[in-house]
Parts: structure tokens; sequence; C-alpha cells
């Protein structure tokens, strides 16, 4: 399995998965449709310089409306400061500009865009929540970085993450697919990237397949994390840590913490609580009884 070794391409992959939480299908965008699992990314093909992903339809406009950011500066700003868009044929390139305004060496091509023109999705996904409007991402249209990029780069990239653990994470984001629904940010000042999983597949069984010798993630720098407990079957929270965190793998970490950055692995805990929903209404007739 092939991971991105350079700096910008880790964090536009990182960015490109934490994109999962606005780009999901919600329950009311469904209009009774039923939920199948978080279906955003249909196919993730790692190269050694480069990515190649396909979305799944319904989420295209939803995706790429999670990754505009403002014109000029905004109290409510998201979006990813630098992303471009070179549209191909059927195909988008993705782009990130650094400071300078130069494009830098990371590019991820979202293929079969589902015949839809640039223009189209654009009428769409642009961004009206910003009040003086949001960067048109066409790289041909907004070839410097604007007011509002510049005044939240600084922060965006402190609180990146783990950027090889978030690229890696993409790159194997097929281990994820059996899921009801993801949720995927960044916590404890950007130190950790966490991945919560509704239902399967289990934490254990993921947690294997990154342990893997050779399509794995666990070598060098990067190793699970055995002082929060043993790892069995029946996990439900597991953490992966860099060990030697460099601003390749960390993006941006302004101080020194207390504990090393990493992936961090929950399952929601979706089930237990309705074991317990179901035994406490099993027993609140006996619990009325006596005079609780």
């Amino acid at each position: 399995m092939p991971d991105a070794t350079s700096l910008h391409q880790r964090m536009l992959e990182t960015a490109l998965l934490l994109a999962i939480r606005d780009a999901q299908p919600t329950f009311s965008s469904l209009k009774g449709a039923p939920f199948n699992g978080h279906q955003v990314f249909r196919l993730v093909n790692p190269r050694p310089n480069g990515l190649m992903i396909e979305l799944f339809e319904d989420v295209i406009v939803r995706f790429i409306r999670a990754l505009i950011p403002p014109v000029n500066p905004s109290d409510s700003a998201y979006g990813v400061p630098g992303l471009r868009v070179v549209p191909t044929g059927r195909h988008l390139r993705v782009h990130l500009l650094n400071a300078e305004n130069r494009l830098t060496d990371a590019c991820v091509i979202i293929r079969n865009i589902s015949g839809r023109t640039w223009e189209d999705i654009w009428q769409e996904a642009r961004v009206t929540e910003y009040e003086d409007g949001s960067v048109d991402l066409l790289l041909k249209s907004s070839p410097l970085l604007s007011p509002g990029e510049r005044d939240m780069a600084d922060f965006y990239r402190r609180h990146s993450g783990p950027i090889a653990l978030g690229s890696a994470m993409l790159r194997r984001v097929g281990l994820l697919a059996g899921a009801f629904s993801l949720d995927v940010w960044t916590g404890n000042g950007g130190n950790y990237l966490h991945v919560e999983i509704d239902d399967d597949p289990s934490i254990y069984d993921i947690l294997n397949a990154l342990r893997h010798p050779l399509a794995g993630v666990t070598r060098g720098q990067f190793m699970v994390d055995t002082t929060i407990g043993p790892i069995h079957e029946h996990i439900t929270y597991a953490r992966i840590i860099d060990t030697d965190p460099t601003p390749t793998t960390l993006a941006g970490r302004s101080r020194p913490s207390d504990s090393p950055p990493g992936l961090v692995l929950r399952m929601l805990p979706r089930w237990e609580n309705e074991r317990q929903l179901a035994a406490s209404t099993a027993t609140a007739p006996a619990a009325r009884k006596g005079g609780a």
C-alpha cells in the first residue's frame, strides 16, 4: 500500500477525509429513502505520488461545499484554505496553493463526476452563509489566496491533526465501508484525529488491518498505543500513535503535548445504549414496586 510522503499531499488527503462529516447523507436529505451507510467514497485508489477517488453521486455537491473557504475573514469560516480544482473532462483535479500562492505537489483526482460540468456542481455547492461570498475554487478564477483564506490558514494548519495518519486512513477508508455512519474530526488542539464508527466493522478488525505488515500503517514511528488497555475482540476504543512526530507527519503543533499525536478509533456505543434502555425498561416495574 503506497502512502503519501509529502507535507502538502498529506494535508490535502487529511482534509478530504475530514470532509466525511459534512458530505455524508443526512436523514433529512434522503426524503424517506433508507439510509444505507455513510456512502461518501465509492473508490480510493492510492498511488505513490497522488490519489484517485470516486464519490457517490448523491454526495458530490455536499463534498465540494465542505471544502469551500470564504473570500473575506468570517467568524463562521470553514473549508480548506488554498484548495483549488481544475476540471479535466469527467474528472476534477484537486490541488493546494501555499502561502506564496504557488501550486504545491499535492494532487487528488476525483473521477467520474456523473457527467456533470463543474459549472453545474459549483452552482449548487457555493456557500451562501458567507457574508462576502465564497472563494471560487476554480484555479484559473482564483489563482491567489483570498484574505479569508489567509486569515484562517494558521488556525487550519494548527488543527489539521496527525496528517500522515489522516492520509493513511483515507487511503484505507475501504476498511470502514460497512459502517452505518461515520464521523471524523480533530481534537486536543489538533493532536488527535478521531474516527467514530457506528455499528460495523469492529475496532478489533480495523486495528488488525492497520497492523498488517504490508498493507498496514504500524511500522517505523507509528504503533498501537497499548498503554490504554489490552487489545481484544471486544474493544471499542484504540489509538495508533506517532512516536516521533515531524513537520511532515503532524502539521502545525505549536506546543508540546502530554500525549503523542495519533489516530483514535472509537465505536459509537449505539447497541450498548439500546441494550441498557431495554434492560431499564424491563426492570422499571420492579423499581416502582420497591418504592424507588
